[in-house]
């Protein structure tokens, strides 16, 4: 759907699954619709060709001789691993986002197990362009760095525990109109080592930000391991499920977990129908993560 510049995408829970690890949306490319994980930690649009004989996916986009593909080679570390293959340019359709010969990942070589046992069939990256490898290699922008009229995105996770589930939401161009303006608050992204080039300079890249506080179940949970610039940084990766922390963090959130749980130092698990509640600060303003809501 489009209205006024700003492209509306359903993000569904991934094909077949009965969870939400994996949040996906719908990509029409040369005419052929693929289920494409969303991904903030990475900044490139792929799909799985037809090429791939090891590839897990839901679906594979049929190579036809009239594909454009170039003699450009594709390929990046996400997920279980590495995934490689041409650059084709393809007519690509996000939403309503229509975008003729767009450059995309064509993968004829995966991992295993890459596409989590066909739940989706790509990957549409929504990080930062100075991540992406299409850019690196070949000075080819992704699909956010030039598409959309205004540099905003907005992202709603649906959650398949809570009973009153939907479909969530991705906005390109644009902030849902639906959300109330007074609920919106900003916060600056933070310099990273950018490992792509020499003397890892300090690039924006991901879709981060200093935490401020954490607690759980209303204890103030230590932060360990400041990063840049003296902060304690908080990256949103829609591309994992985890909520991963350094372990003197981890060791203090086990502690204040209710009910019975058991640690091995690296995981831990919890009677799932306790109430917990996890809250993390950015900037001045308190964001809460409660139990399903049944």
């Amino acid at each position: 759907m489009v209205t006024n510049g700003v492209f509306e995408l359903s993000i569904g829970f991934g094909q077949g699954r009965h969870d939400d690890q994996y949040a996906t949306v719908d990509g029409v490319f040369d005419g052929q619709s693929m289920p494409l994980l969303l991904d903030t930690g990475s900044s490139d649009t792929f799909i799985a060709s037809d090429k791939c004989t090891v590839c897990d996916s839901y679906n594979t986009f049929e190579i036809k001789p009239t594909t454009n593909i170039s003699d450009k080679e594709f390929g990046t570390i996400v997920g279980e691993g590495s995934v490689s293959g041409p650059m084709a340019f393809l007519d690509t359709d996000l939403g309503g986002l229509v975008l003729t010969q767009q450059p995309i990942g064509l993968v004829n070589y995966s991992v295993s197990h890459q596409y989590q046992n066909h739940s989706f069939s790509g990957l549409f990256g929504l990080a930062q362009l100075n991540i992406s490898r299409l850019w690196y290699f070949d000075q080819e922008y992704p699909v956010l760095t030039t598409a959309i009229q205004k540099n905003k995105v907005g992202l709603s996770l649906p959650r398949w525990g809570d009973a009153s589930r939907q479909t969530g939401k991705l906005t390109l161009g644009g902030i849902d109109p639906s959300v109330p303006s007074e609920s919106i608050h900003y916060v600056d992204t933070v310099n990273v080592a950018n490992y792509n080039y020499d003397g890892f300079p300090l690039t924006r890249q991901f879709w981060n930000a200093n935490i401020t506080s954490l607690r759980f179940n209303g204890q103030d949970i230590p932060l360990f391991g400041a990063l840049q610039e003296g902060l304690a940084i908080g990256l949103l990766d829609t591309g994992a499920s985890d909520v991963m922390c350094r372990p003197g963090s981890f060791d203090a959130i086990v502690s204040a977990i209710n009910g019975t749980k058991h640690s091995n130092g690296h995981d831990v698990f919890i009677e799932c129908d306790k109430p917990q509640v996890m809250e993390f600060q950015f900037g001045q303003v308190n964001y809460l993560i409660m139990s399903f809501r049944h």
